[in-house]
């Protein structure tokens, strides 16, 4: 059975400062392997968790998963003031439930979210109601100052850099601008919300053995993105 699905692609590039890996894919193995307190970050989605945008949510790598090639994660926008319980995962580590959580008001858990596959520099991604920049930001905050594998004034940009004619199998492509505020990244200073056109290839109709059937291998599931979207629904980033 064929499954429609839109892919995005983006590749990692260092504005500022220094990854002190050869590239993304690297620098985030090393970032999971560091420890705090004596706890593996890979194992804890709780040293993966940022408050830093209180007002768009709490943003938490809330699943990763290191592959002979590559990284996939799940990045969760859960909404502002929630309280999410942790719960014990197959491996030995924790995660943050996806439902029964305490939200303020009766709002819904999941405002927005993110898979992706990071390999080397290439970042093959699905969202919903999850700005990119918001993303980088994330990415950020994890290699420069959580784990200080990259230097304090990291800065990314994740931005399209296609070879079309090594993609016979996409039958159609659309390349959209970055968004105004780029590249002075104003909206750190700005009280509201800026909702980013994002660069990107958007890739429609993959059959076979497509980027989803690599997602889908990487545990992108059916039914975890229908949970997702049962309770994202209806949200603006």
């Amino acid at each position: 059975m064929t499954r429609n699905v839109n892919v995005l692609y983006s590749k990692a590039r260092v504005r500022k400062g220094e990854l002190n890996h050869a590239n993304l894919e690297q620098a985030l193995r090393a970032s999971l392997n560091t420890k705090i307190g004596g706890v593996v970050i890979s194992t804890d989605a709780s040293l993966r968790r940022s408050d830093a945008a209180p007002d768009y949510g709490i943003l938490v790598i809330n699943h990763a998963d290191p592959l002979p090639k590559g990284i996939f994660i799940e990045i969760v926008r859960f909404a502002p003031g929630s309280q999410i319980p942790l719960i014990q995962t197959g491996a030995g580590g924790s995660e943050y439930s996806l439902q029964n959580a305490n939200t303020p008001r009766g709002t819904e858990l999941i405002r927005g979210f993110l898979y992706a596959i990071v390999i080397e520099d290439h970042f093959l991604y699905v969202n919903r109601e999850m700005a990119v920049h918001r993303c980088e930001d994330l990415i950020e905050w994890m290699l420069a100052n959580r784990t200080t594998i990259a230097t304090p004034d990291l800065s990314l940009s994740f931005t399209a850099e296609v070879n079309v004619e090594a993609l016979a199998s996409v039958q159609k492509m659309v390349l959209r601008p970055r968004e105004a505020a780029d590249p002075g990244r104003d909206w750190r200073s700005q009280s509201r919300e800026i909702v980013p056109m994002e660069t990107r290839a958007d890739t429609e109709r993959l059959t076979g053995s497509s980027v989803f059937g690599i997602l889908k291998a990487a545990h992108f599931t059916d039914e975890r993105i229908a949970t997702l979207e049962a309770q994202g629904g209806g949200h603006r980033a």
